[in-house]
């Protein structure tokens, strides 16, 4: 864990128990907001006032919207309507682009974006910020994790009923697919009012203060932090502290992550820099079992929390991926919400290795 004491994590912890254990109802988050009629309006904004903000404001606001459901729509016309620019990406182009632009070509990179969507909350009469910063997105070496010029990113906040929220139309637009370089649009409701503590683990803004978490983290706990994807967030999963991507074990490990009662996990540990699809033979919400020699891990869901226990075969570095999915959709797949990595120092005997 981090070197430092984090009153914020102290208290998380707490929130983490009191809602997790005794609360019959999971953390309220954006995901739980119904902004269907948001969305809705947002979609049908007729192409003819799509060239200018004020024109898509005013359309908007003829419907009865709360600003955060202002908010909203505009976030989803954006990500519904504007491609990443991975051309100029590659080709190390100026990120920079006025709203105007974007508008006009219906692609940009992350500061056209932040500026459309900034522009667009103008017209709306929203108070907003654009946030400078870094995040760990398709510039970011995760073998070599610094906060240099190719993972330096824009993203947004605004202020509806007294609140600052986050919202980051980049990453919620779709993603890029890591080998062909190529831009599929999907869009990702859980970076619209993101949680703090959800968004920390990819974003760090240049001013600590728009972290908008009660005590702040550096630079370096930062990069320190394990991977999260939307998943994470859209599930409702709770770390018990910060969770750095690198846990060193002995030859066994025990890991408890914290979860909404109509949440199951599964998980699967495999030695890193080993193809995921190699390994796993099978996944439910009980227990998965990977086999070729290599290793055991079993998983207990309980109520509001899953408790995933590993023995370790050999001394090196193995990766744990943390799966989810809702239990009355049993028919669905699980979806990644975390990768953790474990050094293992030794290795247990094979009189322990499960059979």
């Amino acid at each position: 864990m981090f070197s430092r004491h984090h009153t914020f994590t102290a208290r998380f912890k707490v929130l983490v128990l009191l809602l997790f254990l005794f609360s019959p109802v999971h953390i309220l988050t954006a995901q739980d907001t119904n902004f269907a009629k948001a969305d809705s309006l947002a979609l049908s904004i007729p192409d003819s006032l799509s060239s200018g903000t004020d024109d898509m404001a005013t359309y908007l606001n003829r419907y009865k919207l709360t600003d955060l459901e202002k908010a909203r729509a505009a976030f989803r016309w954006i990500t519904s309507e504007i491609s990443y620019d991975i051309d100029a990406f590659m080709a190390n182009w100026p990120a920079a682009a006025p709203a105007s632009s974007v508008l006009k070509n219906k692609y940009a990179m992350c500061w056209g974006y932040a500026n459309l969507f900034a522009e667009l909350l103008d017209s709306l009469g929203i108070e907003n910020h654009i946030i400078k910063g870094y995040a760990k997105g398709i510039g970011f070496d995760w073998s070599n994790p610094q906060l240099n010029e190719q993972a330096k990113h824009a993203w947004n906040a605004f202020k509806t009923d007294g609140q600052w929220h986050l919202a980051d139309a980049t990453f919620g637009t779709g993603n890029i697919d890591s080998n062909t370089n190529k831009f599929e649009k999907h869009f990702k409701p859980e970076y619209f009012d993101s949680s703090p503590e959800f968004l920390i683990y990819s974003h760090y803004p240049s001013k600590k203060k728009w972290q908008l978490l009660e005590d702040s983290i550096s630079k370096k706990e930062f990069l320190k932090l394990t991977r999260v994807t939307a998943n994470f967030e859209k599930f409702g999963l709770q770390f018990p502290d910060y969770q750095e991507k690198q846990v060193k074990t002995t030859e066994e490990s025990t890991y408890t992550i914290y979860k909404p009662e109509n949440v199951q996990l599964s998980a699967a540990l495999i030695p890193s820099q080993h193809s995921l699809s190699k390994y796993i033979v099978h996944l439910d919400d009980s227990f998965s079992r990977i086999y070729q020699n290599l290793l055991n891990i079993s998983i207990q869901n309980k109520v509001r929390k899953t408790k995933i226990s590993m023995l370790f075969h050999e001394k090196r570095l193995y990766t744990l991926y943390i799966f989810a999915r809702h239990k009355e959709n049993q028919d669905t797949a699980f979806k990644l919400a975390t990768i953790i990595d474990f050094k293992s120092s030794a290795s247990v005997s094979k009189e322990r290795l499960l059979k």
